[in-house]
């Protein structure tokens, strides 16, 4: 081996190992980062805003909240992050993604949210002229606890605030609302022990797809909720004014908690709707009707159809 050669190979494998460090050292601390005590604008996309000097955007990220004098945050550019954690004592904070600048999605797809501040923490999604915000949850991510997510609508013929539950993701016991905007529980989520509410307000609606209803509280005021079923749950459904549960958009039949007030229940052809899986005892004064379709969310469905059975 010449003396070039001899010299070139530990200078080499030095080279190796500090990538190799370097690489396991990104892997430990990734784009982790703290959102400052006084942070020059209000954006999440902007890295000065944080420590390090760095923007959470990664599937390994952790993004952490404490006491700030800018509480009122907004996503400009789509993000993705294993958790947001707020910490003990952090200032109340809104979180927004913005869809000033096309559809923003704030993706969450591992531990979710973690709510150590011992005060409400809120998200907000809505729709603008030309584009719809987004707050998508996948993997095994929770909503946590002492958590709001709020969906939005907007303007007529624009977009809508929107909010998905993916693959085995949760509600936890977070507060989800549609003003407007639109709900999706899909694959084998589950509202958990959450408060899922869908308000009158530009016609609010939530969907279960193939989800589970847990053991959370479903409220219509004067909103749009449907769900499939997926088998036994203990969820409690309250239905006011217009409020609507709809059954049937994906051919199972439901099995539900308990359901008390005066709004509407549809439904589907085919399906069959248990009541009575977690022994509340509650009255419900309002209407039951058959129906092959979906009603028109611009519109109350009429009265006056045959009364299917619903056992409990």
């Amino acid at each position: 081996m010449s003396t070039i050669a001899a010299m070139k190979s530990p200078i080499v494998s030095c080279a190796m190992v500090l990538t190799l460090a370097l690489g396991a050292l990104n892997a430990i601390y990734a784009d982790s980062a703290t959102w400052n005590l006084n942070p020059i604008s209000n954006d999440w996309n902007t890295a000065a805003n944080w420590t390090p000097a760095t923007v959470p955007n990664g599937p390994n990220d952790v993004a952490t909240f404490g006491v700030s004098s800018t509480t009122d945050v907004s996503i400009t550019a789509s993000i993705e992050v294993n958790s947001i954690v707020f910490s003990p004592g952090a200032s109340a904070f809104i979180i927004t993604p913005s869809p000033a600048n096309g559809a923003i999605v704030l993706t969450i797809s591992g531990a979710g949210i973690t709510n150590d501040s011992g005060i409400t923490q809120n998200f907000v999604t809505y729709g603008d002229e030309d584009s719809s915000s987004f707050i998508s949850l996948t993997g095994s991510a929770t909503a946590g606890s002492g958590t709001i997510l709020t969906c939005n609508g907007g303007p007529a013929g624009g977009g809508r605030g929107q909010i998905y539950f993916n693959d085995t993701t949760n509600a936890g016991d977070a507060t989800v609302v549609s003003n407007g905007g639109y709900i999706f529980f899909y694959d084998d989520s589950s509202a958990a022990d959450g408060t899922i509410i869908a308000n009158a307000s530009d016609n609010g609606f939530v969907t279960m797809g193939s989800a589970s209803a847990g053991n959370a509280t479903l409220i219509a005021n004067g909103g749009f909720i449907e769900i499939d079923g997926n088998g036994p749950n203990t969820a409690r459904f309250e239905l006011y004014d217009t409020g609507t549960l709809y059954i049937g958009y994906g051919g199972q039949d439901a099995m539900v908690g308990s359901i008390e007030g005066d709004g509407q229940i549809i439904i589907g052809v085919d399906q069959s709707l248990t009541v009575g899986r977690n022994n509340l005892r509650t009255g419900f004064s309002g209407i039951i009707q058959d129906e092959p379709f979906p009603p028109d969310l611009e519109s109350s469905p009429t009265a006056g159809q045959v009364q299917p059975t619903v056992t409990g």
